[in-house]
């Protein structure tokens, strides 16, 4: 199986800058110089704690909501979900638990009434670029400890989150509009019709698309 450059990998190849490719993060590989910085995004797995310590500065993770709010995997799909009118990213310095380290920078973002959850991580991805090149390029950095108390936190959606009873499916719903906008792509939006079978919800605008289960999208008429 040939694997397909990431968009780092490609833009370090264009720009001819030295590119470290690891199988693994069990061990720091000795040709590997220190660096200022290590910059984390998106990556979902645990990093050992030889690598937090690794570089000169910080370990520095972004993370897309204004924390300690929406801790967790899935941020902008229960913001999305909850409601919520503003959001942001935060830089954090990396610690042995997910999301829970002292708060180098953050910034706030609107959520627009259209926003999904793949344009609004799009928006997050990109004002954290942003914020980034901003507190990295500073002489210092100021970290501040994440207030204690009871925050929600944005738990991994399961395929069971997009069901929505069929008396409930009515595609003039505010809260069907916002679960799939929340929900776009996976898991989506879906029912059991009264005889069994499994529609799922694929867009509501301009005209209401839906799709049973191994068949092709269709329009969708209500009765």
């Amino acid at each position: 199986m040939k694997l397909t450059p990431s968009e780092v990998a490609v833009y370090a190849h264009n720009e001819k800058l030295r590119l470290f490719e690891l199988e693994n993060l069990e061990s720091i590989p000795k040709n590997i110089p220190r660096p200022d910085f290590i910059v984390v995004a998106g990556y979902g797995q645990k990093i050992p704690e030889a690598w937090l310590s690794f570089p000169t500065t910080a370990a520095i993770n972004m993370h897309p909501s204004l924390l300690p709010e929406y801790r967790g995997a899935f941020p902008a799909e229960w913001a999305i979900l909850r409601g919520e009118k503003t959001t942001g990213v935060t830089l954090l310095i990396m610690s042995s638990q997910f999301d829970k380290g002292d708060i180098v920078a953050q910034k706030k973002l609107p959520i627009e009434p259209t926003d999904t959850k793949i344009t609004l991580y799009k928006k997050l991805y990109r004002l954290a670029a942003e914020l980034l090149v901003e507190t990295l390029t500073k002489k210092t950095l100021t970290p501040r400890p994440q207030p204690a108390g009871n925050f929600f936190y944005a738990r991994r959606l399961t395929r069971d989150d997009g069901y929505v009873p069929w008396e409930q499916f009515d595609i003039a719903s505010k809260a069907l509009e916002t679960k799939l906008r929340a929900l776009e792509g996976w898991p989506g939006v879906w029912t059991k019709t009264p005889e069994g079978k499994r529609l799922k919800l694929i867009k509501l605008h301009p005209t209401p698309i839906v799709q049973f289960e191994g068949k092709q999208p269709v329009k969708f008429v209500a009765s």
